[in-house]
Order: structure tokens, then C-alpha cells, then sequence
């Protein structure tokens, strides 16, 4: 859950609780780590992912959204997150389910070089941490303001349908668990 500014509840000096603001924390940089010490990413039996069930956007618009990471053990957990690229997170692939246009990525360029370091958060026993995402209902699946969408020469709307796309998470190495994520792009009234 996104809070807003100001919210006491966020408090960028601790990487140890419930109800976290991951964006405070990782732009405060208390809770990063060098990247040999990330550990794996725990698995579902001690850290659930769980995604929104139902998502809906018109057709060229933003969508945002969180992935909630939840502890299901009886015990404090470290969870080392390893993000590609900054957040709020973006899929890593997209695929077309129903309808009668497709994601195009072709003209989308990411920068290589800014991966971020890992971030260490222990949740307490039943603990949420909020990860934040977006998705764009245009074919390049990217924001057209962006430096990434700066060579392509337009971004038509998906047209309606539903969409399913898949977002990473990782830990240490060789840890990542995908999320996948449907999405119907409807005009709304």
C-alpha cells in the first residue's frame, strides 16, 4: 500500500518492520548491502508474493500497483531484494491472452549500468512489505515521457483485451521468483 508523504509510518531509518515504505527505504540507503552479501530469496513457504486479482486500466493509460510480500514463518525474516532495474518495478515480459493488439518492445532500450545494489528487510512473523509497480496499456509498455521510450516514434494504445505479464524478484544469486500479474485493458465509462 502506497502511503501518503509524510505518513509517520514511514520512517526511512529502520529496514526492520511492518508496513514499510520500500521506496523511503531504498532512496534513504540504510538498509542497502554489497551485493556478495545478498542471500537467497526465501521461498514460498516462509515468503508468499501475492499479487492483485482483478487490475483494470483504459487503454493508454498507467496502471499502478503493488506485489505484497508477506512472511509466513514464525520467525523474523531477512529477505534480500535484488531489483533490476529501479523502482517501481516494470514486467519483464508481456503477452497478449485475449484481444487483437500486441505488446511491441522492439524500440525500447533500458540502461544496463543501473541496476541497484540489494536491500536487506527483516519482516517479523506474518510481516507485508509493499513492492510498487507499473504497467503502461501501450504497445511499447512504457512510459512515453521516459528516456527509455525516447526513440520510438509513437505509443498506440493496446486495444482492449486482457494481458498477462510477469514480474522478477530477486535475492542473492540465483534466486528470483516471477510473479505473474493479468491485466484487462477496458475503456472505463
Amino acid at each position: 500500500m502506497r502511503r501518503p508523504e509524510g505518513d509517520p509510518r514511514v520512517d526511512p531509518a529502520r529496514c526492520t518492520g511492518d508496513d514499510l515504505e520500500i521506496d523511503a527505504l531504498v532512496e534513504s540507503g540504510l538498509c542497502t548491502i554489497p551485493a556478495d552479501d545478498a542471500l537467497a530469496l526465501p521461498g514460498p513457504e516462509l515468503l508468499e508474493i501475492q499479487a492483485p486479482a482483478q487490475l483494470l486500466v483504459a487503454p493508454g493509460q498507467r496502471l499502478e500497483f503493488d506485489l505484497v510480500l508477506r512472511n509466513r514463518g514464525g520467525e523474523p525474516l531477512d529477505v534480500d531484494l535484488r531489483f533490476r532495474r529501479f523502482l517501481p518495478l516494470e514486467p519483464d515480459s508481456t503477452e497478449t491472452l485475449a484481444g487483437s493488439s500486441a505488446p511491441d518492445p522492439s524500440c525500447t532500450l533500458r540502461a544496463m549500468s543501473t541496476e541497484p545494489l540489494p536491500e536487506r528487510i527483516s519482516l517479523p512473523p506474518e510481516a507485508e512489505l509493499a513492492i510498487p509497480c507499473e504497467w503502461y496499456a501501450n504497445t511499447r509498455l512504457a512510459d512515453p515521457d521516459s528516456y527509455v521510450g525516447s526513440d520510438c516514434r509513437d505509443f498506440p494504445p493496446l486495444a482492449e483485451g486482457r494481458y498477462r505479464s510477469v514480474y522478477r524478484i530477486s535475492g542473492g544469486a540465483g534466486s528470483p521468483r516471477e510473479i505473474a500479474v493479468e491485466i484487462q485493458v477496458r475503456a472505463q465509462p
